[in-house]
């Protein structure tokens, strides 16, 4: 579920990068497409999660298919998603700051008077 996760965040994050004019020159738009991005990639892969945890918890006395039909049966679809604002709490903040400071460091690093700075300590530390 995790690397699905992933994936569905930095495709919908590029997306956005791609889509969204001077999307690097905005810090807050950058943020808000980070958490944006993280927050429907935990939706959609929250059911796998749930699925996992319950299997683990079970500890194999119920098979997958078995497990669907007990979460339906005595939860509906919602006990899929059970805890989901706890988890989304969790990691939207932590992915937006994440690739806001990410991107931010990019922009910084790729000036051209940095990216002259750089590759001359690079330069020198190969010489030694």
């Amino acid at each position: 579920g995790d690397v699905y996760k992933r994936q569905i965040q930095y495709v919908l994050y590029e997306f956005q990068k791609k889509n969204i004019p001077n999307f690097e020159k905005r810090s807050f738009i950058i943020f808000l497409s980070a958490a944006l991005s993280k927050a429907v990639a935990t939706f959609f892969t929250y059911p796998l999660l749930t699925i996992k945890t319950n299997m683990q918890a079970n500890k194999g006395q119920m098979s997958q298919l078995q497990l669907i039909k007990y979460i339906l049966k005595h939860s509906g679809p919602k006990g899929f998603f059970r805890g989901l604002d706890a988890k989304l709490s969790q990691t939207v903040l932590n992915a937006a700051l994440h690739l806001l400071i990410y991107e931010l460091s990019l922009i910084h690093i790729s000036e051209p008077t940095r990216q002259a700075e750089i590759s001359y300590a690079v330069f020198c530390l190969k010489k030694k």
